[in-house]
């Protein structure tokens, strides 16, 4: 029998068949198992409250195309909650009109108060923005300026390290 390696940063235990099962924490750990990265996909994205929706534009699909717009100059936001251990550190948001902002602000579940967390960036460029750090309530919310319906938003990311 194969003794398991008890350093491998993984658990083990017996299953019914007393067979050594082994799960590694690192896939606990982090967002999704990343512990540097929190992805922000097109999904994410909400409208705000002109009334119409973020839609994905996949008129193009077939020429490899897809992306997310907005409603005329309506804004969309992003919510992303920092994994408990972690802060955020940085932001980025992708698109297509570099001409345009985003700004990152610290929300919490029991209030409608925010804080701003970084000044407006343009779309593209990575925000350094004042470390949040994860707590039972805050969150990190996302202001996605939009000036246009031909705005494309790709998605983004928030950079997380332990704390």
């Amino acid at each position: 029998n194969d003794v398991p390696n008890l350093n491998s940063g993984n658990i083990f235990y017996c299953n019914s068949s007393n067979q050594a099962v082994s799960i590694s924490l690192n896939s606990l750990l982090g967002w999704h198992g990343s512990t540097t990265r929190i992805k922000i996909l097109p999904s994410d994205f909400v409208a705000d409250d002109v009334g119409r929706p973020v839609m994905i534009n996949d008129s193009s699909i077939g020429s490899n195309s897809v992306h997310l717009k907005t409603f005329g100059t309506a804004s969309a936001f992003v919510c992303v909650n920092i994994p408990t251990g972690y802060k955020a550190t940085h932001a980025m948001i992708h698109g297509s009109d570099t001409s345009q902002n985003y700004k990152v602000y610290e929300a919490n579940i029991n209030s409608s108060t925010v804080t701003s967390k970084s000044s407006a960036t343009s779309i593209g460029t990575e925000a350094n923005i004042t470390d949040v750090t994860s707590s039972t309530t805050n969150y990190l919310l996302i202001e996605v300026i939009s000036d246009g319906e031909s705005d494309e938003f790709y998605g983004g990311y928030v950079t997380i390290t332990s704390v």
